[in-house]
């Protein structure tokens, strides 16, 4: 089969709009915490991509080239799927008294973005279909 044939899963499409309460909880999809197989107790990694946050799941490897991000750590998962953004994003994008930021699943990571964030930046972050090809073929 082409690699141009190669269609990513649905969950990889995902993208949409999150709540982020007054005190910095956002709720991960339920569709990712399924496929990262997170329950209660569970953690993610945390980047700092200047405009964007990222989120990795434990063990899995990240569609994205992080060696220039900061990283910032594990983060708990609750048992509702919550995490708290990270402060320097929500100091950043304004988000103290909370507000809403874009999210994008990219699989085996999630990035969240300020709201409004352009198409092309969402464009630039994503894995061109050959990458993403390769990872789901790797993990098949």
């Amino acid at each position: 089969m082409a690699l141009e044939q190669l269609r990513p899963p649905a969950e990889l499409a995902r993208a949409g709009i999150r709540k982020i309460s007054t005190v910095g909880q956002v709720t991960i999809p339920a569709p990712v915490l399924r496929r990262w197989e997170i329950q209660d107790g569970g953690s993610v990694h945390a980047f700092d991509l200047d405009d964007a946050v990222l989120l990795n799941g434990e063990d899995l490897e990240p569609l994205l080239d992080l060696s220039e991000a900061k990283n910032l750590g594990r983060y708990a998962v609750s048992s509702v799927g919550q995490i708290t953004l990270p402060a320097v994003a929500r100091d950043r994008w304004g988000l103290r008294n909370g507000g809403k930021v874009d999210f994008l699943d990219l699989h085996s990571s999630i990035l969240f973005m300020q709201r409004g964030s352009s198409t092309e930046r969402l464009r630039s972050v994503m894995p061109s279909r050959d990458l993403v090809a390769a990872a789901i073929i790797s993990r098949a």
